[in-house]
């Protein structure tokens, strides 16, 4: 089944899904950006002021959830930048990144962990580290909170798991100030 029928039969395409569950980068794609570079413009160009507060509800509450995980009270500490419309999302495969400072010395040093969205069951190639399948049926906080909160746990525990092998294969980076 080819990707146009998938979502047009589950009533939501993926770019309204990515920007629903994620929000939208302010600057749509302005073509072609090497890996860092679309980073980086994307993190300039957020939606909200405050990459640990994201407005989106699905982000907000992933981002809180993994955050109690972590035992961290300063929520600062981890960052969610959405892609969505952007060169890192068209050209890199990349919908959203957490960031989490790591070092308190150096709060320049982080771990980065990115996300892909998608409905699409069949998709078969990612560039993205954790890949967030909705379910065929989707998703509503207000319709059935328990699969909401359970489907946000159980995505914040990949986030997590992906977290800690970065960190243990020391894939840190430090990034400018």
């Amino acid at each position: 089944m080819g990707k146009g029928r998938f979502f047009e039969t589950s009533g939501e395409t993926g770019h309204l899904l990515e920007s629903r569950m994620l929000g939208e980068s302010t600057e749509k794609e302005t073509g072609y950006q090497y890996y860092k570079e679309a980073i980086n413009f994307v993190k300039e160009h957020q939606a909200w002021e405050n990459p640990s507060d994201p407005d989106p509800r699905f982000a907000n509450d992933l981002h809180a959830t993994i955050a109690d995980k972590l035992g961290i009270e300063d929520y600062d500490l981890l960052k969610f930048y959405t892609a969505v419309g952007s060169a890192l999302d068209h050209y890199h495969g990349i919908d959203a990144f957490f960031e989490l400072e790591i070092n308190p010395d150096n709060p320049h040093e982080i771990i980065r962990v990115t996300i892909d969205i998608t409905k699409n069951q069949e998709k078969g190639e990612y560039k993205a580290d954790v890949i967030i399948t909705i379910p065929p049926n989707g998703l509503n906080h207000r319709k059935d909170r328990a699969q909401w909160l359970n489907f946000i746990d159980k995505t914040a525990e990949e986030i997590l798991a992906r977290f800690e092998d970065m960190k243990k294969l020391k894939l840190t980076e430090t990034i400018a100030a």
